[in-house]
């Protein structure tokens, strides 16, 4: 009767015929000696000259062919199906955004601006181009243009992928000025900066040049030649002086009327809008800041200490356990003010160390936090008190989302998402506008 077998050479199913001597691999050629070594003794392996070819060259040939057609085949597939689903989303992002956004928010006024519905409130763009919010760039910069409170921010403009800034009201969403464009994405995501002092922006770009704008009129006053391109660009808190550093570690102080450029070193409080108060990896004096907290209040581990004069909130998160969300008020010798979770939600239902993002303004902190696998909460507590003043669910975003930073003044907040920027009420939590394309699950 038949013998079932393996290929010793290539682990093939394989079935010998009755009483056959030797049978021949139908898959890799090799040659099986069905003659069995004598009974209690184990199989040993077929001796072969080193280098023995197991295939035959025909079959070799053959076998790659039929390997290279299917990973053509398979590769015509796979893109196929990538630009269909892409296709379909995008159609279904134009469609239905602006339908969604009334739908969860009535009442609330949508800024006209492409990919929501027909609108177009952003000068000067074709009816096929739409923006998306580039927290690349930096987060927005709030500002006061005509006795109004305004912010300026970085977008992309697709599909041509060019980079501008827009200057927005504040409390509407509404675009006052449209900046640029300062080159692609892929030319200057690195190199393209902005500030503002006064009514005066200075934006630096790819070709290392810096635009003098006047943000009150969009009109550009000045462009100056640099030396190489733009590594920071930062206004002092007094709006007195930009101040930039070149790639070739060279550093600039910048007129805002003028133009004039010397050598100079950084003023006080002069941030550019990509750094992060406390980065990743804190400075020395950072950690031994956290290393005080966390020694006088049991439990908890601090990520981060805000400060508006006499407040003090530091983030962090319940420690040892579950990485709980938390917040705690700070007297000026570290000691223990006030301690509340963050979420307002079963506090194991919020993701752990979520609150990520955060700012002290106008004695209110606003931070995160995420809720199950997707949802966000944006929540404000009284950093005097540790009372809680409002907590909103953002909306959930049919893509992949993440918050890249928040901005608070004494009106606003600003919660940048993956591709959008959401402004909040900052005594009530509610939706004022968005920026930026996107979509809503129902």
């Amino acid at each position: 009767m038949p013998v079932s077998l393996k290929c010793p050479n290539c682990g093939a199913g394989l079935t010998a015929p009755a009483g056959a001597a030797r049978m021949t691999c139908e898959y890799c050629g090799n040659q099986i000696n069905l003659q069995g070594p004598p009974s209690g003794q184990p199989p040993r392996p077929e001796a072969r000259p080193q280098g023995q070819l197991l295939i035959p060259p025909q079959q070799a040939s053959d076998a790659a062919r039929r390997v290279v057609i299917s990973l053509a085949v398979g590769m015509a597939v796979l893109g196929v199906v990538s630009s269909l689903v892409i296709f379909l989303v995008t159609r279904s992002i134009t469609s239905s955004v602006e339908s969604a956004v009334g739908a969860a928010n009535p009442g609330v006024a949508v800024p006209a601006i492409p990919g929501f519905g027909e609108n177009s409130g952003i000068p000067g763009l074709a009816a096929d181009q739409f923006p998306l919010w580039d927290s690349v760039g930096g987060q927005p910069i709030p500002a006061e243009i005509g006795g109004k409170a305004a912010f300026l921010g970085r977008i992309r403009v697709m599909p041509s992928d060019e980079l501008y800034f827009l200057l927005g009201d504040a409390q509407s969403g509404a675009v006052l000025q449209r900046l640029g464009p300062y080159g692609t994405y892929n030319d200057g995501y690195r190199h393209t900066h902005a500030a503002i002092a006064g009514t005066r922006a200075a934006i630096s770009d790819f070709q290392a040049k810096l635009h003098l704008v006047d943000l009150e009129s969009g009109a550009e006053a000045k462009v100056l030649d640099l030396s190489d391109r733009a590594e920071l660009v930062c206004a002092a808190a007094d709006g007195s002086t930009f101040w930039i550093r070149q790639v070739d570690k060279r550093e600039l102080l910048v007129d805002p009327k003028g133009g004039e450029l010397r050598e100079g070193e950084r003023p006080e409080g002069c941030v550019d809008a990509t750094e992060e108060a406390w980065p990743l990896i804190p400075s020395g004096p950072q950690r031994k800041a956290l290393a005080r907290v966390d020694k006088k209040i049991d439990g908890f581990e601090s990520e981060r200490i805000l400060e508006e004069g006499e407040l003090r909130v530091a983030a962090g998160h319940k420690h040892p356990g579950t990485a709980i969300p938390q917040a705690v008020g700070l007297d000026r010798d570290d000691g223990l003010r006030w301690r509340v979770d963050v979420p307002t939600i079963d506090p194991m239902r919020a993701r752990e160390r979520s609150n990520e993002h955060d700012a002290l303004a106008a004695g209110r902190y606003v931070t995160i936090y995420g809720e199950g696998s997707k949802a966000w909460h944006v929540t404000a507590i009284d950093a005097a008190t540790g009372d809680r003043l409002w907590d909103v669910p953002l909306r959930v975003i049919f893509a992949v989302d993440s918050i890249d930073g928040v901005v608070a003044t004494d009106r606003h907040v600003f919660v940048t998402r993956t591709s959008s920027l959401e402004i909040l009420d900052a005594t009530s939590g509610a939706l004022l506008a968005t920026i930026g394309r996107e979509s809503y699950e129902d």
